[in-house]
This record gives structure tokens, C-alpha cells and sequence, in this order.
């Protein structure tokens, strides 16, 4: 196997390549194996993101001049995501009257576009 880095006009390397032919790589420069697994081990994981599905989340904060005005907490696997989501009229009305308040449990819909949008609060018991 031989490795190959990429670097761009300051000499930072951009990407790294492995190939099982013999051939030089046009444009790449020659490394050994180390140089491109410490590259590669260097690379930040990505963060998972929640499924865009329709779920509970708890209601942290409201900003009434926001485009989004609801901000949500989503608790997945283990860790806290926080989202600015839009309301249905419905929601705005409940929260004005204070039947809904910071806190509350409410039920959050993902639309075609990838919109999130609570859409009514949840009751934990009868």
C-alpha cells in the first residue's frame, strides 16, 4: 500500500489517499502509513444528529419576535439537543393564556422541508 497527502497554497495537507497500485498519484505528495493514520485519527468525529422524526421535547424558552419562537430541548441517547422551532396558532394561544409554560412537555413535528414545529403540549398523567 502506498499513501499520498494533498496540500493546498499554505502547505496545509487537505486530504490523504491510500492506494494498492504502484503508480505515483499526479498532484500528491508521498507519505508513509503513520502520516496517514495520524491525519485521519486527527479528522473530528461528527456528531450524531436525532432522527427528523416527530417526538417529545421539553419547552426551555419563547421569543415572541423570533421567527421561530419555541426552543426546545430533545434529549437522544443520552444527550441534549437544543432547537428554535415554529408554533402552530394554536400552541401561541394555549402559551399566552399560560395554559402552556416554560417546562412543559410538548410534542414536536418534523415537516416535509425538515421544519420543526411544536404543535401541542403533552400531559404527563391524567
Amino acid at each position: 500500500m502506498r499513501y499520498w497527502k494533498r496540500v493546498d497554497e499554505q502547505g496545509n495537507t487537505t486530504t490523504v489517499e491510500s492506494y494498492s497500485h504502484s503508480l505515483d498519484v499526479e498532484g500528491a505528495i508521498e507519505i508513509t502509513q503513520q502520516e496517514h493514520d495520524d491525519f485521519i485519527a486527527s479528522i473530528p468525529k461528527p456528531e450524531p444528529e436525532p432522527p427528523r422524526s416527530t417526538h417529545v421535547s421539553v419547552l426551555t424558552a419563547v421569543n415572541a419576535s423570533a421567527v421561530r419562537p419555541a426552543t426546545i430541548k430533545r434529549v437522544w441517547e443520552g444527550n441534549d439537543y437544543f432547537f428554535d422551532c415554529f408554533v402552530t396558532q394554536t400552541v401561541r394561544d394555549e402559551y399566552v393564556e399560560g395554559k402552556i409554560v416554560i417546562g412543559d412537555f410538548v410534542l414536536v413535528h418534523f415537516d416535509d422541508v425538515g421544519e420543526q414545529c411544536v404543535t401541542a403540549k403533552v400531559f404527563k398523567s391524567w
